[in-house]
């Protein structure tokens, strides 16, 4: 599943822009090394602070975690990085 213009990354801005440069969602196979992930999300924002806004400030962000994060067993994995 791609979230694209008409899913989050449409909705989400910040001062009036766009800052979710990419927004992906799928599932991985069904192989032992998914170490029963489901589920694999993928946010690119074009800066550390559009990232930081998204994760501390974006109100629909907030209102995701908050429909979702009681949900899991164990906490989800969550990697940030720098791809450059």
């Amino acid at each position: 599943m791609h979230v694209g213009s008409s899913g989050y990354s449409f909705l989400a801005d910040m001062d009036g822009k766009q800052y979710i440069q990419l927004a992906q969602a799928s599932a991985p196979y069904d192989d032992h090394r998914s170490q029963g992930y489901n589920l694999m999300a993928r946010c690119v924002f074009d800066s550390l602070t559009d990232m930081e806004y998204f994760d501390q400030a974006d109100e629909v962000h907030a209102g995701i975690k908050k429909q979702l994060l009681h949900r899991f067993e164990a906490k989800p994995l969550i990697i940030y990085s720098d791809m450059q």
